[in-house]
């Protein structure tokens, strides 16, 4: 079995900043741990239990409708039957007249009246006696059932085993949508009814969800998607008849968040999330506002850390193409068969960058083998972890949201395929012991996203801490990511420094180096999970240890 450092992936900070860039590159609220919205596995299992729940709630809501049905029906008799009678001057109604409003007699005098009347009246006398014998004794019955008691006992074993969200969790949701909205800028009128890009769902957010989006906006100090969510949410309460929240509550958090966001514009220390002007307070402005980050310029090939890097991720993620024809002409796709192996089922390749090579092999795992990982994964998924800074150790961060676990192939046969199949691939010692780690399966839910980030374990501020069977297995000097599902919309994974984005297909992996030949890390493999913005995204690292491929891959003295 591998040995791995901490067995999580370290991140490099990039570069400190005093403000936010995009909401996916720091925490606004939440504190990161063990979170639904960050766990597939977590939410499928909570839509399946929702399931029982729903069927509970609904027979509960059955059984206390039969019940206020029955009441009803008791007091409709009472109204129909005694209430005509007692209001008529002169003897009994010959036709039941439509009572509005339930009287009950008291004083003595009314009380006389009414019994003489109904012992007088044999239609009255037959209706009373049946309301005991019948709708009374029917409703006492139903009483004596306990519909509380029985809904209880269900829902306690429904949730028996299961913890339940939390407002971390909500809160972490939020994030999602946020960080979405930023990565795609994604029109909200569009985005909360359902519409993703293209891709109608037909279903949507009602206002009172867009109002508390735009409220923790408000409360991160992400001032432009505070106005957008609350307009919308007030848009929808005025416009599209939403009775979800009052549309006077939803106009005074507006009025709040322009008034915080046009004080904000004149601070020293300048809000990334500010419009370049004063919102006008009748909001009459909103067509023709400017972000103040939406002006860019894309640099790449730049090896120190900068904004640029988030800057072209956020690019890269959006679609946009960071190159030039000219730099792209030369790539190309071809059938690999210079492998015997792979002489009657060739490989398709795809060529993303030539130097470093980033490549894109397709159908290299069968969906039958990426079902059997997954079922051995899913099990045993936890929040992932980045290495912090705070005595060298692994915390949960909004870095990078998505749940993860490892599976050492040497405990199934079929799992050992898989560092036979990637030695084939690549050419480098995968199975020998020491030469590279188990496989870390990764998960990502909603807006699920990994910053960018370098694999490279070692540096001067963590050596301190690494073992000494880390250091005999030597670096991260390449790294095999295989995708074990479709992503319908997002959830590539973007290179900013290279201007090269791949795109998660079922059955194929990306292959990159993360080292120089010389042996020291390669500062252009700077790469990042874009959100995910519909869809389920799965993927599998196979991180290959630099000691092992010594005579495969021979360090030298030219960097390239």
């Amino acid at each position: 079995m591998s040995v791995h450092y901490g067995r999580k992936c370290q991140v490099w900070e990039v570069q400190r900043t005093t403000f936010l860039v995009l909401v996916y590159l720091l925490p606004l609220l939440t504190s990161a741990t063990d979170d639904y919205y960050t766990s597939l596995v977590g939410l499928q299992k909570l839509a399946r239990v929702e399931q029982q729940i729903v069927s509970a709630i609904s027979e509960y809501v059955t059984n206390l409708e039969r019940r206020l049905q029955l009441a009803k029906r008791y007091l409709n008799d009472y109204e129909k039957s005694v209430l005509p009678a007692m209001s008529a001057e002169e003897g009994p109604s010959e036709t039941e007249q439509p009572v509005t409003k339930l009287t009950v007699y008291n004083n003595e005098k009314d009380l006389n009246k009414l019994a003489e009347k109904v012992s007088s009246h044999p239609l009255m006398t037959y209706r009373l006696i049946r309301r005991y014998a019948k709708e009374l004794l029917d409703f006492e019955k139903d009483l004596r059932k306990d519909h509380d008691k029985q809904f209880s006992r269900v829902m306690e074993k429904i949730r028996k085993g299961l913890v339940l969200p939390k407002v971390n969790d909500v809160n972490g949701a939020i994030e999602g949508l946020l960080r979405i909205q930023d990565a795609y800028d994604v029109d909200i009128a569009h985005f909360s009814k359902g519409s993703f890009n293209g891709l109608r769902t037909n279903s949507g957010l009602l206002a009172i969800d867009c109002y508390h989006v735009g409220l923790y906006s408000l409360k991160s100090h992400v001032y432009t998607r505070a106005i957008e969510w609350l307009e919308q949410a007030y848009l929808m309460t005025t416009e599209d008849n939403d009775t979800s929240i009052d549309s006077q509550t939803v106009h005074e958090a507006l009025q709040e968040a322009v008034r915080q966001h046009n004080a904000a514009i004149h601070q020293t220390v300048r809000n990334p999330y500010v419009y370049r002007a004063a919102v006008n307070r009748n909001l009459t402005d909103r067509g023709s506002r400017v972000r103040v980050l939406a002006t860019k310029q894309y640099k790449l090939y730049m090896k120190d850390s900068s904004m640029m890097d988030f800057t072209n991720f956020a690019a890269l993620c959006n679609g946009t193409h960071l190159r030039v024809p000219s730099a792209t002409k030369d790539l190309k796709c071809w059938y690999e068969t210079k492998s015997p192996h792979f002489l009657l089922d060739p490989l398709k390749v795809e060529m993303h960058h030539r130097n470093p090579p980033v490549l894109q092999i397709y159908e290299v795992l069968p969906d039958w083998m990426i079902s059997r990982i997954l079922a051995k994964a899913s099990p045993s998924m936890v929040r992932s972890k980045v290495q912090g800074t705070l005595e060298n150790k692994e915390i949960a961060s909004a870095v990078r949201t998505s749940t993860t676990t490892w599976l050492p192939e040497s405990e199934d046969k079929i799992l050992k395929r898989i560092p036979q199949r990637v030695e084939l691939l690549t050419g480098l010692k995968v199975t020998e012991p020491g030469s590279a780690e188990d496989l870390q399966i990764s998960s990502y839910g909603i807006g699920g996203h990994y910053n960018p980030h370098f694999d490279t374990l070692f540096d001067t501020a963590t050596m301190s801490s690494v073992s000494k069977e880390e250091v005999l297995m030597g670096d991260r000097i390449a790294t095999f990511m295989f995708y074990l599902s479709d992503v319908e919309r997002g959830g590539g994974t973007a290179f900013p420094r290279l201007g090269v984005v791949t795109s998660p297909i079922k059955g194929s992996a990306i292959f990159w180096y993360n080292m120089m030949s010389d042996g020291k890390p390669d500062l252009l493999s700077l790469h990042g999970g874009c959100p995910v913005l519909y869809g389920n995204k799965w993927v599998a690292n196979k991180w290959i240890r630099s000691n092992a491929q010594m005579f495969t891959r021979p360090c030298s003295l030219d960097r390239d």
